[in-house]
């Protein structure tokens, strides 16, 4: 008697449904075993059977029907303490030119870098502004008397007085952050309310700090945040609209051409900020409604603006993610809506307390900063097309054609699917 007649013979004795399973080259011919039979069992010496209950799974999930379900993957990885981490919960978060992931803890003195296969663990200064890489390495972070930079372990302060003269003020500002951006060894640009100003410190012993654009020479009134674009630009929010600053950002200079691009007055928004841009270049940010100052997260895609309201809710960040799909994040919850949808619902993906920042790659994918972790979204390697999500059949076959189309059959109907 082989194998598979010691299966059939189990499968009888547990009443189970038996299916022929083909075992090595050539399946078994000889005849089923009949119930009430005797029959002498050989089980060869060099047979090791460890346990079973594991011999009887190992049947059960054999005899299964002939389809199932398999668990769905999932698009999120948390990092915590666990994973190498100080301290689980974090305030800020940023993404480097060259791929690295800077994360600011809630109370423990520290930063976290990700590079992708380590955690590496440094002191930080007090406070919790983001920290910005440049593209070489450098770190650099703000506080109220100026500028931070991560030197030989050490952070070593650098006095910007436009900056100190911000904070002292009270200027009231719009985001919670002060934007940087590191662009070479030594010099980084900084977005204040009332312009944007280049520190470099590539001697030392002279630092300097130009003003490379007054808010009042814009159409935008006032500065309110600052992110590097897809093409190596820079994009600025303002007050009333968006400017675009060309790249190389290394290379920007007083007399260099912007470009402005100021919210049509029908469109009764003010205050843009927080600004991300996505894969195809959409710009989304919130901004405040003219006339009942609710928050409204906006569109630009370079030629058209387009709003979607999202009632009472004091929207922290708001961004497109991979597929077009959008995306926000409260004090409390995480808010994703689809493409064509305006409404935003709330995602239960992921748990977290607290909501404090996030930041998003060029291809889409995204980083978020919570009390209870450091979340990572990234689109699966292999999905469902977002034309069918909703086809919740077994697909039986498919084929394409010359045109290009996809064809399948699922339930009881054809379908055509048109990349």
């Amino acid at each position: 008697m082989d194998t598979s007649d010691v299966l059939r013979f189990v499968a009888q004795i547990c009443n189970l449904p038996y299916r022929r399973i083909a075992f090595g080259r050539r399946p078994s011919t000889q005849p089923a075993l009949k119930p009430g039979g005797r029959y002498r069992l050989k089980i060869r010496a060099t047979a090791v059977y460890k346990s079973a209950p594991g011999i009887f799974l190992g049947l059960a999930i054999v005899a299964l029907p002939e389809t199932s379900w398999g668990q769905r993957a999932s698009n999120w990885r948390a990092y915590r303490m666990a994973d190498g981490m100080p301290e689980s919960a974090c305030v800020a978060v940023s993404v480097a030119p060259n791929g690295k992931v800077v994360a600011r803890h809630f109370g423990a003195a520290s930063f976290s870098e990700l590079d992708g296969y380590n955690i590496t663990v440094q002191p930080s200064p007090p406070g919790r502004n983001r920290i910005y890489e440049s593209p070489g390495g450098q770190l650099w972070t703000v506080n109220p008397e100026g500028l931070q930079e991560f030197k030989d372990d050490a952070w070593i302060a650098h006095s910007v007085p436009e900056l100190t003269a911000e904070f002292r003020a009270g200027v009231a500002r719009l985001s919670d952050s002060v934007a940087l951006c590191p662009v070479r060894q030594g010099v980084v640009l900084v977005a204040l309310t009332d312009g944007l100003f280049e520190f470099n410190a590539d001697r030392p012993e002279h630092p300097r700090t130009t003003l490379l654009r007054r808010a009042g020479q814009t159409g935008l009134e006032k500065f309110t945040g600052m992110i590097v674009a897809r093409d190596g630009g820079l994009w600025i929010a303002g007050a009333r609209g968006l400017a675009k600053a060309p790249a190389p950002v290394r290379n920007l200079k007083p007399e260099s051409e912007w470009q402005e691009y100021l919210a049509p007055a029908t469109l009764g928004i003010q205050n843009l900020r927080e600004p991300h841009e996505d894969a195809e270049g959409v710009v989304t940010t919130i901004a405040e409604s003219s006339g009942n100052r609710q928050n409204l997260v906006v569109h630009f895609d370079g030629l058209h603006w387009t709003t979607a309201a999202v009632g009472a809710e004091k929207i922290r960040h708001a961004w497109r993610g991979p597929d077009r799909t959008s995306w926000a994040i409260t004090a409390t919850s995480l808010l994703q809506g689809e493409d064509g949808r305006p409404e935003l619902t709330e995602n239960d993906d992921i748990a977290a307390r607290q909501y404090y920042d996030v930041a998003v790659e060029p291809s889409g994918n995204f980083w978020l900063a919570t009390s209870d972790g450091l979340f990572h979204y990234s689109m699966l390697t292999w999905r469902s097309p977002r034309a069918v999500k909703d086809v919740g059949s077994l697909v039986h076959c498919l084929a394409g054609d010359k045109a290009g189309q996809l064809w399948f059959v699922a339930g009881n109907a054809l379908h055509s699917l048109q990349n």
